[in-house]
């Protein structure tokens, strides 16, 4: 009986000793029929989310544009968004394919915009908001 717990403890720690993969995955904040917000600085939109440490990850923008970017030691990887849709307001919904080691997150219908957050006081009267986007040239 003392040999079969001192197998059952030696197992336990055996197998506490490994370290588990992260599985790839977007961060729960991203979505598909999402607004993802574009900065009023220039910056571009960014893709972001977890997976194994060194995993190449792709970002494919509505089937034709394909950015790659590494997960960090920290086991997060971020994918700025490149060209017009980085920095610019859309009405346009997009598909973002994100793919690393096999695995893959498509998040559809995704416009991107300005995102403002309100809050204010239970007595404080409604106020309508309408934001639009930029005038396209």
């Amino acid at each position: 009986m003392t040999n079969m717990v001192q197998l059952l403890a030696l197992a336990a720690v055996a197998l506490a000793a490994v370290e588990a993969v992260p599985a790839f995955r977007v961060s729960k904040t991203l979505s598909s029929h999402m607004v993802l917000d574009v900065s009023n600085n220039g910056a571009p939109a960014v893709l972001w989310g977890f997976g194994a440490p060194g995993a190449a990850v792709s970002t494919t923008t509505n089937s034709r544009t394909t950015s790659w970017t590494t997960v960090g030691k920290d086991g997060v990887w971020r994918q700025p968004l490149t060209g017009s849709e980085a920095t610019k307001p859309s009405l346009k919904p997009y598909t973002f394919t994100c793919s690393s080691g096999g695995a893959s997150v498509t998040l559809s219908d995704v416009l991107l915009g300005r995102t403002i957050l309100c809050s204010g006081q239970a007595s404080a009267p409604p106020v309508a908001l309408c934001l639009l986007p930029a005038p396209v040239s």
